[in-house]
């Protein structure tokens, strides 16, 4: 998603050349929206999305583009709805592995498949390790048949680079490089200079099943940013194709690390895209390319936890936070399989976001999914944690999954009435035969002076507050242990007012739920109260008279 601003200089660079690519005299070369305006939702537009749109805006309009929607930033901001599953790459249909002196032989390729289909034209995306672009080539039938070529850069978000070729030097195509459509400084920023390699793909042979095809394989399989593509787009058959390689087990030290962390241009690492994409196919072949490496303990803890360049956020943070069930899955099995050490399993299973520049405030993975209500995430996790050596107390705290502030995961699931992860996490406590105690403690997840409980109750969440006692019944919390945590929910008073059970709570249905659950558990109110206020034990008492008269 690299964002350049270039001058108009490079417009007289390009077309001084004898028959390069050319930006049209008719468009503002000048416009750049990449990054810089928002879909309906509040999402950035990124380049990924703008080539995604140009590239089905080239098909679906006979090869033409209107610039009119790509130079407006209200009316891109209107025509891009950003539809991810909570990821960056979104890669089906067929795909090339294109170095960047072979890009001229593919589009060569590409039209002689045109002509045999008997079809006018077609686009592809173009994924450098740092940047996407489009391509969209098609067949103009005048006097003599024009072989055209335009590339599209997001950073020219208006305009477009154009070559085109007849049919007496047709064959001049294979001669064309990424270097004829891109400056030195794109290379660099886009990731080509270094790792001179692209996907190609072509989303107009995608099917219904969303398959996904190799047509080219690059020319050395072995490099980190062959499995970077693969881990980010979901491509399992590669990670096989790479440890299957008979000179893979050749590989020095050095270079069977740089492989095994896959980084991309921007030093993120593959596995930390195939976890924040969802990809747990691909994690599973990942698994068997790590036990292959024979790499020491020491980095393969390094390469699993899958951070971001400054150490900030961990890969499994990211699937925990975009709800990625089987991902969770396959990622624990592949540090279960290789890790041993609890110190080290806590570290890598805590998935610890840091805040930048502050390394104690801290967010735990599982704490990001209770606050984004990914119940099926939870699940998956609490049942890696279930599989694993950790001791009892070691799984009770990752499970509280207390921010640097000492605030509770499950928290969040109360205060925005979630009643599905609540029940979830309950199934899963239940699930990995955690002592009644605790499980009443985490449930309660009290937080200074409030619990779980008196979020619902304040938030009018009257289904959470009834679940509330179900929860608890099916524990068979005793009725003594029960008042305690019914009046840990109600006791906090700010200048002389419960703000819990406030004034209004003849209207608030949360209320007469929690008075539900004291009869359900046949506790007597004045019992309640003996562990609040006076203030607060008198206004109780004249709240449960309410609701039993």
């Amino acid at each position: 998603m690299p964002i350049i601003n270039k001058s108009a200089s490079n417009y007289v660079e390009y077309i001084s050349k004898n028959n390069p690519p050319y930006l049209s005299k008719k468009r503002d070369a000048s416009i750049n929206l990449n990054g810089k305006v928002s879909d309906c939702n509040g999402e950035i537009i990124w380049c990924r999305h703008i080539a995604s749109y140009w590239s089905e805006f080239f098909c679906s309009n006979s090869g033409k583009i209107d610039y009119e929607t790509f130079s407006s930033p209200q009316l891109l901001s209107k025509a891009i709805v950003i539809q991810e599953n909570k990821g960056t790459n979104n890669i089906k249909g067929d795909v090339y592995f294109v170095e960047n002196e072979s890009w001229g032989s593919v589009i060569y390729n590409l039209f002689l498949q045109l002509e045999k289909e008997n079809k006018s034209h077609t686009s592809l995306e173009v994924h450098s390790p740092g940047h996407a672009m489009a391509l969209g080539i098609k067949i103009k039938n005048d006097k003599e048949n024009k072989f055209v070529i335009n590339f599209y850069d997001p950073n020219q978000t208006a305009t477009h680079k154009r070559v085109f070729f007849c049919t007496n030097n047709i064959c001049d195509i294979i001669n064309l490089t990424a270097y004829d459509f891109l400056s030195e400084q794109c290379l660099k920023c886009y990731g080509l200079k270094e790792d001179t390699l692209s996907l190609f793909v072509d989303k107009t042979k995608s099917n219904d099943n969303n398959n996904v095809f190799i047509k080219k394989l690059p020319d050395n399989i072995l490099q980190g940013v062959v499995i970077n593509f693969a881990m980010g787009a979901g491509l399992r058959e590669i990670i096989k194709k790479v440890y299957n390689d008979t000179r893979f087990t050749d590989l020095t030290k050095s270079q069977m690390k740089i492989l095994c962390e896959s980084k991309n241009v921007n030093n993120v690492p593959g596995l930390l895209l195939a976890l924040q994409n969802g990809h747990d196919n691909v994690i599973d072949e990942y698994g068997t390319l790590i036990k292959k490496s024979n790499l020491n303990k020491e980095e393969l803890i390094h390469i699993l936890s899958a951070r971001t360049l400054d150490g900030t956020i961990p890969g499994l943070y990211q699937a925990l936070q975009n709800g990625h069930a089987q991902a969770i899955k396959s990622y624990g099995n592949l540090v279960l399989d290789t890790i041993n050490k609890n110190i080290d399993l806590e570290y890598l299973l805590s998935a610890f976001k840091y805040e930048a520049h502050s390394s104690n405030k801290y967010t735990p993975g599982l704490f990001s999914a209770f606050q984004n209500g990914h119940a099926d995430a939870i699940k998956a996790y609490c049942g890696v944690l279930g599989n694993s050596n950790l001791k009892r107390g070691e799984i009770i705290r990752m499970l509280e999954a207390r921010n640097y502030d000492g605030a509770p995961g499950l928290l969040l699931a109360y205060q925005n009435g979630d009643i599905n992860t609540i029940q979830s996490f309950f199934d899963s406590l239940i699930m990995l035969d955690i002592s009644k105690d605790f499980i009443e403690e985490l449930l309660t997840a009290k937080h200074y002076d409030f619990t779980g409980l008196s979020l619902a109750i304040s938030h009018r969440h009257d289904h959470v507050v009834k679940l509330y006692g179900k929860l608890f019944k099916k524990l068979d919390t005793s009725p003594y242990k029960m008042s305690i945590i019914l009046a840990l929910a109600i006791d906090c008073e700010r200048n002389n007012a419960n703000i819990i059970i406030d004034s209004e709570y003849k209207s608030n249905k949360a209320v007469k739920e929690y008075v539900e659950i004291l009869k359900e558990f046949n506790i007597c109110p004045e019992k309640v109260a003996e562990y609040l206020s006076e203030f607060s034990g008198k206004h109780f008492l004249d709240v449960y008279n309410y609701y039993s008269n």
